[in-house]
């Protein structure tokens, strides 16, 4: 190599040896600091859902125990009032048996979810519900009161907008984590509260568990400019 070349050389790892450095560390540098505000966001997010949640099911509790204080004739019309009022979408009264004996017009198709478990079977979840035990003064069981909230697309835009985020609605809460969502957009797998990075966008799955039986897939896009480096 001529002394032309040598010094051509050396120059080049002198000068562009270290900016190069320079550009990757920053640029992993903007990617930590964007995955950190993500997972930020994000974290803020489900704990927004899980509140949202929890305020839903106390409402469905209340009104599960407005209806079970009332006399049992006047159950019926309670349950009516109830549904009429918003303050749930149906309402189930049962005897010591099990056995259905009333139902309001219009509640959506069982199973429900009860809000102190986590879904065990498979199947989308389609409504949420709240459950009361029925006694008389004796404290002998004569049957529950469920209250139900429909679970629907509705449902999930209310929480997107309280949270901020993009909400999916997993359709099988037992099954894996890249389920197709109500939504009809596959998401990728995910792990409960991990967040993973696919296609742009930061993900993190909150449910189902006890408290906040909805398989739920939250995301967020990155702010990372595009062609970093």
């Amino acid at each position: 190599m001529t002394l032309r070349g040598r010094l051509t050389a050396a120059f080049l790892a002198v000068v562009l040896g270290p900016v190069l450095l320079g550009a990757f560390l920053v640029g992993s540098a903007v990617v930590a600091v964007d995955r950190s505000r993500s997972a930020e966001r994000l974290a803020v997010a489900a704990a927004a859902v899980r509140t949202s949640v929890d305020a839903l099911c106390q409402q469905l509790r209340a009104a599960a125990d407005a209806v079970a204080l009332t006399a049992e004739t006047a159950r019926p019309g309670a349950a009516d009032q109830v549904v009429s009022r918003g303050l749930a979408a149906a309402v189930q009264v049962t005897d010591a048996t099990g056995r259905v004996t009333y139902t309001t017009p219009g509640a959506p198709t069982t199973p429900w979810w009860d809000c102190t478990a986590a879904p065990t079977g498979g199947g989308p979840v389609r409504a949420l519900s709240a459950r009361v035990d029925l006694r008389d003064p004796a404290g002998v069981a004569l049957g529950t009161v469920a209250a139900a909230w429909q679970v629907d697309a509705a449902l999930v835009a209310r929480l997107a907008a309280v949270t901020g985020a993009a909400v999916d609605l997993l359709d099988d809460p037992a099954g894996p984590a890249d389920a197709t969502a109500v939504t009809d957009r596959p998401r990728p797998a995910t792990a409960p509260d991990r967040v993973t990075e696919v296609d742009g966008r930061y993900l993190r799955r909150v449910g189902p568990a006890p408290g906040q039986p909805l398989p739920l897939l939250l995301s967020v896009p990155s702010d990372r400019p595009t062609g970093l480096y």
